[in-house]
């Protein structure tokens, strides 16, 4: 993953100097910095990117403080290279998308960068082969009373936007759909080898075929 930094740079440069306002959006856990050369390049050359750390205390089994310098303070090592640095509480859904829009309109508006330190919990383990040794029970406990999904919820309930029996029915939807999407993956075939070299891309190059596009990209281009 560190090498999304570099090349998220420089697609930021191409579209900006083609006179077209971009924006690039990189997320990643725990250490975004330890790879410097993306944050040196991005405000040497005014990329519109935003680096977002997605902190939620470990990298796998490794609490950040053990693994890396400044964990208490992530962005320093983004303003290390002329990156303005923010911090946004994640266990709030508004307060993120209050905060990340804010921040994107400023990235957008004068073509800089920024870092965000974007402070969660991973309430499971990293796969499911992790006992979760690393941390204690009480712990957990603690970060699951703050879940961003029950705050959210209340806050909707307060505002008069849904009541208990409307979540309620949001969360039976959502779980059927999740069930229906597990049965088709697990009926559909093995994707064949070819599949290796497609979305790797955007142009067809040497032996890999391009990207197709997103089909959130294609409904809207076909509901015009």
């Amino acid at each position: 993953m560190p090498l999304c930094l570099p090349i998220i740079s420089p697609t930021c440069d191409a579209n900006a100097t083609g006179g077209t306002t971009v924006m690039g959006l990189l997320i990643k856990a725990g250490h975004v910095a330890e790879d410097g050369s993306g944050l040196l390049m991005c405000p040497a050359f005014d990329c519109g990117a935003i680096f977002v750390v997605e902190n939620n205390g470990y990298s796998m089994g490794t609490a950040i403080d053990r693994g890396t310098t400044m964990a208490h303070r992530i962005i320093a090592k983004g303003e290390g290279c002329g990156i303005r640095g923010y911090e946004l509480e994640g266990m709030d859904v508004v307060d993120v998308y209050e905060g990340m829009k804010s921040i994107a309109d400023r990235c957008r508006k004068e073509s800089r960068p920024a870092m965000v330190d974007i402070r969660t919990y991973r309430f499971k383990g990293h796969s499911m082969s992790d006992p979760r040794k690393y941390r204690t029970r009480d712990e957990e406990e603690q970060w699951e009373t703050d879940d961003p999904i029950t705050r959210l919820r209340d806050a909707m309930i307060q505002a008069g936007l849904i009541d208990e029996d409307g979540f309620k029915a949001i969360n039976r939807e959502v779980k059927a759909e999740v069930k229906e999407c597990i049965k088709w993956a697990e009926a559909s075939p093995e994707p064949d080898l070819s599949e290796l070299y497609t979305d790797v891309y955007v142009e067809r190059f040497g032996p890999y075929l391009g990207t197709s596009m997103p089909q959130i990209v294609t409904d809207a281009e076909e509901r015009g």
